[in-house]
C-alpha cells in the first residue's frame, strides 16, 4: 500500500509492505533461529516517468521477526535498497517488478544458555505485483 506524487518527470512516494517468506531461514548452528514467516517493509521510492515506464529506486527500512526453538522472540531490523520498474498496461492497470535487498540485525538471547548474540541477516527478494490506478 502506498502513495506516489509526480512532479513533471519525478516520481515519488512512500509505501508500506508486507510479505510473508515461509520458506526463508537464518542459518546460525548455536540458536538453530529461522525467519519467522513475516517482513515488513517501510519504503520511499523515487523514480522516473518515461512514455510508459517508471525505473526506480528504493531506500527504506526493513523489520524481519526471528524465531527458534531457544530463542526470545526478536526482530532484525535495518536498511533496505533496491531497484525496480513499473509498466502501464492502460490508463488504469500497471505491472512492475522489484528487487529487494534488507540489511538487518539485533540481539539475540539464547534462553537455553542465557547468553546474547549479535545477529545480521541479509534477505534479498524479487517481487513481480500489478496494481489498478484510480
Amino acid at each position: 500500500m502506498g502513495y506516489m506524487r509526480q512532479r513533471g518527470d519525478l516520481v515519488m512516494g512512500g509505501e508500506i509492505a508486507f510479505a510473508t517468506a515461509p520458506d526463508a531461514s537464518y542459518d546460525d548452528p548455536t540458536l538453530g533461529a529461522e525467519v519467522d514467516g513475516a517482513i515488513f517493509d517501510f519504503k520511499y521510492r523515487v523514480g522516473y516517468a518515461g512514455d510508459k515506464f517508471l525505473p526506480y529506486a528504493i531506500l527504506g527500512t526493513s523489520i524481519i521477526p526471528i524465531a527458534g526453538e531457544n530463542v526470545v522472540d526478536l526482530a532484525g531490523v535495518g536498511l533496505s535498497a533496491g531497484l525496480g520498474v513499473d509498466y502501464m498496461i492502460s490508463d488504469s492497470f500497471i505491472v512492475g517488478a522489484e528487487y529487494l535487498a534488507r540489511f538487518t540485525s539485533g540481539v539475540a538471547e539464547d534462553t537455553f544458555f542465557g547468553t546474547e548474540y549479535d545477529f545480521d541477516l541479509r534477505l534479498d527478494s524479487v517481487t513481480v505485483r500489478a496494481a489498478y490506478k484510480f
